[in-house]
């Protein structure tokens, strides 16, 4: 993630590339788990930490 420079989306741009409800991007801003910053009142979102989110879930069928 820090290697790349950050891609900025507007929360609503990022919970339709993530495919997720507001409730979850929520849960995933607070939890600190994908990056976000406030400009002006807008929420901006970090496409690449969603990127490393989904990278760094389990596999289907992966032994735990």
């Amino acid at each position: 993630y820090l290697n790349r420079p950050p891609r900025w989306a507007t929360r609503q741009e990022a919970m339709a590339y993530a495919r997720i409800g507001a409730t979850k991007m929520n849960d995933l801003m607070h939890g600190r788990r994908i990056f976000a910053k406030k400009l002006d009142g807008k929420v901006l979102v970090d496409l690449n930490s969603i990127d490393d989110f989904y990278g760094a879930l389990p596999d289907v069928g992966a032994v735990q």
